[in-house]
């Protein structure tokens, strides 16, 4: 008895997947190429599939492929070239070209940025080494500020992309730079989502050139249960979250909230303190104190003077984590957020 193929399992049923190499670089005189590879394979074998006619296209009719119809290899690859001729019309130049591979079992589709190297990169707060966000990053706010280009006139307007969000600002002369709170004007769960990101704006003058910015891939990682839970730490109300020499002299002390039933008695607790500018940088990584929980009363921790000392107008962000019997980190807190300006001023 012949055995029947399920109509979902038919025998040529394939999937594809396009790649770009690269996705971004800088728009130049002579038009700029991206590489493009296509690879066919077997739907449930996952296996390479030959002599497939693959399709490459763009709904930008700039853009030029070497060859717009190619057949898979023994490797179940196609590949082919697409240039995007500089727009002599405009000086900074530039262009967002989506290119789209098609088989008749569907497509795959990539998004190449052609930028001008006359334009400011977007600044990114909060970033950690490797471009990565995470919780610490995500809690202390992540802003993507957008500096105006020098030839920027009334009415251009700027489209900030994240991911594929975006959102739009017209230059009106006095409201750059343009700071935008990522995490409030998206939602979070879209935009903080562990995966990378292209960041990046586009710039479109009066006359309806267009061209973008080198963009920033950011990389958010993040451990669903290390987002922050527990109560923020205190300091004295009177020092207004400002830490002057007198004060980090006089001695600061940070209180962990008590009375929190997710901390137990004989839990480790870590208190530290996040430097960074006013731009977000980065500036230092310390642990203040660790010890174990007693009870439920609040633990105070008084902060060395030589922990404060040296900063020159600096954001400070203390916070803190508990750890259980694995030691690993189970529980983290909100951030308190302070200004640490603890360097003698310089007489006239």
């Amino acid at each position: 008895m012949s055995q029947q193929i399920p109509l979902t399992h038919r025998p040529d049923a394939y999937k594809i997947t396009l790649i770009a190499t690269p996705t971004a670089q800088p728009q130049v005189p002579t038009g700029a190429v991206s590489h493009l590879t296509a690879t066919v394979e077997d739907l449930f074998t996952h296996r390479p599939v030959k002599d497939v006619t693959v399709t490459f296209s763009s709904t930008v009719s700039q853009a030029k492929f070497s060859d717009a119809r190619v057949n898979t290899d023994h490797q179940g690859k196609a590949t082919t070239r697409v240039m995007y001729p500089h727009p002599a019309q405009t000086e900074y130049g530039g262009g967002l070209v989506p290119v789209k591979a098609s088989i008749r079992d569907g497509s795959d589709s990539v998004l190449l940025i052609f930028y001008s190297e006359g334009l400011r990169p977007v600044y990114i707060t909060n970033l950690q080494p490797g471009n990565v966000l995470d919780e610490r990053s995500i809690e202390a706010g992540v802003q993507a500020i957008v500096y105006p280009w020098v030839g920027t006139e009334p009415g251009n307007l700027y489209t900030l992309y994240w991911g594929d969000k975006r959102v739009q600002r017209a230059y009106d002369g006095g409201n750059f730079p343009w700071v935008v709170d990522i995490g409030k004007i998206f939602n979070p769960h879209e935009v903080f989502s562990n995966g990378s990101y292209e960041v990046f704006y586009e710039l479109s003058d009066n006359v309806g050139n267009v061209a973008e910015c080198k963009p920033e891939k950011v990389h958010v990682k993040v451990e669903s249960n290390r987002l922050p839970t527990l109560l923020k730490p205190t300091l004295p109300k009177h020092l207004n979250d400002i830490i002057n020499r007198e004060a980090a002299k006089a001695g600061v002390e940070v209180t962990i909230p008590g009375g929190q039933s997710e901390i137990k008695r004989d839990d480790r607790y870590r208190l530290y303190l996040d430097t960074k500018s006013y731009l977000g940088v980065p500036i230092k990584h310390k642990l203040i104190k660790q010890g174990q929980v007693e009870n439920e009363a609040p633990i105070v921790v008084p902060i060395p003077y030589a922990d404060l000392q040296g900063y020159n107008g600096v954001y400070g962000d203390f916070y803190y984590e508990i750890l259980r019997d694995d030691d690993k980190p189970s529980l983290i807190s909100h951030v308190t957020q302070v200004v640490i300006d603890t360097v003698v001023p310089e007489l006239a």
